[in-house]
């Protein structure tokens, strides 16, 4: 049985990071196969404090033995140097930060984002065992980049989010509107102010900021709409925390928005912000979704469905890639 090892960022807690831990946690859910390498190595090897619930256990770069599995996230191309013997899976978790993560300098100078990763895409293509995709997005990218994708291994969220959406409350809901700064902000700030404008009663709109895990599922709950008007670089979890907890959701039609796979939200949620007054477009559905939220709210249950369904399909995923066997 070959050991799997993972790497991910040491202290550091979000969506990617925490899919790593969930992936070594599952594949220790039978046999002990898998360890988590934090990076940078030699840093703190603690598993971080929000990620506790899972059953890892770490390792460093010299546990590694030949024929080994070494997941490889995107984000981290530039470490396949370090894993000369083992048989690299590389996971496209997202797109974007791919490149985004290519933009660093490289030998000390500064080379654009583009060059840093054609280098690496056609080292991948030399080194790279097995690519996987967590979206149907990185999917559609490794196809016509030539990288051959293997298989998916796509994630799940926290046992809270599956539980809600398996088990939909039907909570008292106030005219409210949710957001997240931190993605497409120029553009949700274009859609605040033409809700600003309208003659419609202005929704109390709240940024998803300074708020702990507790917090902003509490937030989720009480809310009528989310709004994400970021790149969507992966099938991205808050989009999905939020159907979960019933409330509805609005997005653009970029990156793994735009397609009905990884955002199964229907067309007249998903707004082209390509176009001029694309903000008026969404204030508009914002209103109507405000004024009909109970018969809005009905058109996402096949979401809410696919969204109780994650952890069981990401099982399913992992056992056809990582098999007992293997």
């Amino acid at each position: 049985m070959r050991e799997i090892f993972v790497v991910a960022p040491a202290d550091y807690a979000s969506g990617g990071p925490e899919l790593c831990h969930q992936l070594v946690h599952s594949l220790n859910r039978e046999q002990r196969r898998a360890r988590i390498i934090y990076f940078p190595f030699g840093s703190n090897q603690k598993c971080p404090p929000e990620f506790q619930r899972y059953n890892i256990t770490t390792a460093t770069p010299e546990d590694v033995r030949p024929g080994s599995i070494v997941v490889l996230p995107e984000v981290f191309a530039q470490l396949l140097k370090y894993f000369p013997t083992g048989r690299i899976y590389f996971w496209w978790m997202s797109v974007d930060t791919f490149f985004k993560a290519a933009s660093y300098s490289l030998l000390g100078r500064h080379i654009t984002s583009r060059v840093v990763a054609g280098v690496q895409l056609r080292k991948l293509r030399q080194r790279v065992d097995q690519h996987l995709y967590q979206s149907e997005y990185a999917r559609e990218f490794l196809e016509a980049s030539g990288l051959h994708p293997s298989a998916r291994v796509s994630d799940y969220l926290a046992d809270e989010y599956i539980q809600a959406a398996s088990s939909p409350r039907h909570l008292s809901r106030s005219n409210l509107v949710v957001y997240n700064p931190s993605k497409g902000l120029d553009r949700s700030k274009l859609i605040i102010g033409e809700l600003e404008r309208s003659s419609f009663p202005m929704p109390e709109i709240v940024p998803l900021a300074g708020m702990n895990r507790d917090e902003v599922a509490d937030l989720l709950a009480r809310a009528k709409i989310y709004i994400d008007f970021g790149e969507h670089p992966g099938k991205d979890r808050i989009p999905r925390e939020a159907v979960a907890f019933g409330t509805c959701v609005l997005v653009n039609r970029r990156g793994s928005a735009a397609n009905f796979v990884d955002v199964p939200v229907p067309e007249t949620f998903k707004i082209n912000d390509r176009v001029p007054g694309f903000e008026r477009a969404a204030a508009e559905t914002i209103r109507t979704t405000i004024e009909s939220f109970d018969q809005s709210a009905a058109l996402f249950d096949e979401y809410r469905r696919r969204v109780a369904q994650e952890k069981t399909v990401f099982l399913e995923d992992i056992q056809t890639v990582f098999p007992t066997d293997l």
